[in-house]
């Protein structure tokens, strides 16, 4: 067995105030995504329009989403390790971020046909990767930023932006583009541009109110170890 490296120590001397409302509001950024795309109007959009067949539909959906969990489980304690062994949480946060961002973006490219079906699939199967592996990097940043004491009330005010951003965007999606008479950019209904036009509003909404983060919320130092290094002592770990 290598020799384990010891982790990086906690940043935080005292509470930097915007970082940490920059890292409650990502909470607000990211719940775009799960209440537009997972749960309301893509998952619809992909059992109705792109399958044609709700019932069918619903039964893919539950297997893509299913193989994620499944992926995600498997594959979550091992980043997590990986990223303990080398210390930085900020690149692999920023690139799973990312790539749900892009994957959501993509999505505009799925047409209501059936033979959509494995573009749907890849795309939401990546952005729920990322969303989902960014958010156990962001989580592991709380004990960096705010006291032991204080962890649990920034924790809440996370939750409750969280909600109300996912409302918030999911009004927007749906008057701002839904809705025939709210329709303010003149999209090809008959191509379903007006409900695929929200999913590149979750991308664009994702990734406004994630750029705070990306900014201002500070990182842990390296290790010293390498990606191979790190990647090695992490499946150790």
């Amino acid at each position: 067995m290598p020799p384990q490296t010891p982790l990086a120590q906690p940043l935080r001397e005292q509470e930097d105030k915007r970082a940490l409302w920059s890292w409650a509001f990502y909470d607000w950024a990211n719940s775009a995504f799960f209440t537009i795309i997972l749960t309301f109007v893509f998952a619809q959009y992909f059992s109705v329009s792109v399958m044609q067949n709700e019932v069918k539909g619903t039964e893919a959906w539950g297997n893509i989403v299913g193989i994620s969990g499944v992926i995600i489980a498997i594959l979550a304690p091992i980043l997590g390790a990986i990223a303990d062994q080398s210390g930085r949480r900020k690149p692999w946060f920023i690139t799973f971020t990312l790539l749900c961002v892009a994957s959501c973006a993509m999505l505009w490219t799925v047409t209501p046909d059936q033979d959509q079906f494995w573009k749907a699939a890849l795309w939401v199967g990546l952005g729920t990767l990322g969303a989902e592996f960014a958010f156990i990097f962001y989580n592991s940043m709380l004990p960096d930023l705010a006291s032991s004491e204080r962890t649990g009330r920034w924790s809440g005010w996370a939750w409750g932006l969280g909600y109300v951003g996912g409302v918030l965007s999911l009004v927007v999606a749906l008057y701002g583009f839904i809705e025939t008479d709210a329709n303010l950019f003149n999209l090809n209904r008959d191509e379903a541009e007006h409900v695929r036009a929200t999913f590149v509003l979750v991308a664009v909404w994702y990734l406004v109110f994630a750029l705070p983060a990306f900014i201002f919320i500070p990182d842990r130092p390296p290790t010293g170890l390498g990606l191979g290094a790190a990647t090695r002592a992490g499946f150790v770990q």
